[in-house]
């Protein structure tokens, strides 16, 4: 929310059912305040933490495997105490992997439909501003909990995670932001899941903003 709090949203319970329980958490106090709550109970979303969309909580479903899932992305408005509608996917799905851009947009792309059997999405969306989204493209294949960074002011690489079976995937796909196409890109040397990708920018604008980046793949599951 800011340099001093952070929202916590949704989750599981002991019991295995979803809340939509929401609070903010003060880093320097180390106390938590009740906020309005969340539009819907909701675990395994996704959260987007920069750009113009920074704080959007996307995807997620709200019970056990097959439960009912969202397409919405809604962020917390502190003046109004609500839930503002912010994008929409058009497709239900749970833990969607999103990254803010450097010039303030978004990619979300992949996510489960299910997971009994297990069927996983390979459409790739770019938002350029609130509720102007849309579907740019296909990755090779299915992916969730999979990888996603921001390599220049051009390109995006995303890569790895689970396919339909589930089958944990070492292919790797490029985004293009100025075209906006999907095409594929070099396979990881080890295909994993649950693995993050980190863009560790190395050149910026005179403004600080990013113009260049390295991925760094970290941690993750294999088969």
């Amino acid at each position: 929310l800011n340099e001093n709090e952070i929202i916590v949203v949704g989750g599981r319970r002991r019991n295995l059912s979803s809340m939509a329980d929401a609070e903010i958490f003060n880093v320097d106090t180390k106390t938590t305040r009740t906020i309005a709550p969340f539009p819907r109970p909701i675990s395994t979303a996704n959260a987007i933490v920069s750009g113009t969309f920074d704080g959007v909580v996307i995807g997620g479903r709200e019970g056990g495997a097959n439960s009912p899932r969202t397409a919405e992305g809604h962020r917390y408005n502190p003046l109004t105490n609500e839930w503002d509608l912010m994008l929409d996917v058009d497709q239900e799905i749970s833990r969607p992997t999103s990254i803010g851009l450097w010039d303030g947009g978004a990619i979300v792309c992949g996510g489960a439909f299910d997971e009994s059997p297990y069927n996983s999405l390979n459409d790739v969306w770019f938002a350029e501003g609130v509720n102007l989204v849309a579907k740019i493209g296909d990755m090779q294949n299915g992916r969730q909990w999979h990888g996603v960074a921001q390599l220049n002011t051009d390109s995006v690489i995303t890569g790895g995670g689970y396919d339909d079976g589930p089958v944990i995937r070492e292919t790797c796909d490029w985004i293009d932001l100025v075209n906006e196409t999907v095409t594929p890109g070099p396979s990881l040397n080890v295909g994993r899941s649950y693995s993050n990708f980190i863009a560790v920018p190395s050149h910026f604008t005179s403004n600080g903003v990013p113009t260049t980046a390295n991925a760094l793949r970290t941690g993750g599951l294999r088969q």
